[in-house]
Order: structure tokens, then sequence, then C-alpha cells
């Protein structure tokens, strides 16, 4: 699931040969790409330094295209009282953190590569941030991954996978720059990450 996030994040990042340079010195990609036989790689095809380095110089606009599909949605989980743990992990973060919202997210299903890998075309759908919540990180988090590999072939199946988008900040002086998050967020609270929306 990570790895999937990682790929839009790199896909969609119009950043320069040199900052991407500058993280691959100091990326372990051993641990950045899972292994091609456990077949969690979205490009089992690739070997792993590639994995990483066709997204080097970045996608500009016209090289990254979407297809908004309902086919691409999440699964369900058939047990109702695993289906309804996304209302009441929902409730429980309200709680104990009155200010967060929901919102609608774009639902990242997968990736495919076009015209010598130069072209990305990304496989979406719609989820929500509550959606997120309380099926990635809800008490049945690990019966979905398990539900979705067995039924569907996917661990991710059932999961939310909100599209994210990140930017990583190297400054002329060749200095990464990051941000701390807020205390008032509902995961990675007050932890140093890059910018992100």
């Amino acid at each position: 699931v990570t790895t999937g996030m990682a790929h839009v994040a790199l896909a969609l990042a119009v950043a320069s040969t040199a900052a991407w340079r500058f993280c691959l010195r100091w990326l372990d990609v051993r641990k950045a790409v899972p292994d091609e036989e456990s077949g969690s790689s979205s490009h089992p095809s690739l070997p792993r330094r590639a994995h990483i380095e066709y997204f080097a110089r970045g996608y500009r606009r016209h090289e990254v295209s979407a297809a908004l599909r309902s086919e691409f949605a999440r699964k369900e989980h058939p047990d109702s009282k695993i289906s309804a743990d996304v209302d009441k992990t929902w409730r429980r973060h309200r709680k104990s953190n009155p200010r967060l919202f929901n919102r609608t997210k774009f639902r990242y299903h997968s990736s495919e590569f076009l015209k010598d890998r130069r072209r990305i075309c990304l496989s979406l759908w719609l989820t929500d941030y509550k959606t997120y919540l309380g099926v990635d990180f809800g008490e049945f988090a690990e019966e979905r991954i398990s539900y979705g590999a067995k039924v569907f072939g996917n661990p991710a199946a059932l999961l939310s996978r909100k599209l994210g988008v990140s930017c990583l900040l190297l400054s002329k002086d060749e200095k990464l720059i990051f941000i701390r998050r807020s205390q008032h967020v509902a995961v990675v609270i007050w932890q140093i990450a890059v910018f992100s929306a």
C-alpha cells in the first residue's frame, strides 16, 4: 500500500533532477521497494533500483494522465461488523479531536507506464478521509488486508488508499527542508515530515 502511494507522489512531483539524485543518494532502495517475489510491487517486472529511478526526473503535467472509473473503487467486506467499524473509528477520532473533518479524496488503485515509461496513467476512484481512518487504521485493518488478498488477489482491495501529493524541498545549498506536523491531525502527530496536501 505504501509503495503505491510512493509511486503517485513521485510521479506527480515535478522536481529538479538534482533534488531526486540527492534523495537517491540517501535512499535505501531495499527498504523502499518491496521484494519482487512478494507480489506487493505495482511493477514487479522492474529491478529494484530502476523501480525508483524511473521517477528520478519527475513527470510533467502532459506526461501524467488519470482514468477515473468506479471499477477502481474500494471493495467491501461481507461482515457487517467489520463494515460498521468505519463509523465507530471515525466517531472515536472526532471525540478526541473535534477539529477533524471529512472531505472527498481520490482513491489510488494502480498505475501504468505508457510510451517507453515516459508517460504514466493513474487508475483512480473516490474515497474520503473518514474511510481512510476507519479502514486503514481501524480495528479490522488486518482482516481487510487478508480478505483482499484471499478473495481479490490484492491486499489493498478493501483499503482506502487515499491519494496524497508530497513535495521534497531542496535548497540551493543542498539542505532538505521539512515540516513538523500539527498536534491536531489524526495520524503521524507532531512528527517531522515532507510538505504534503
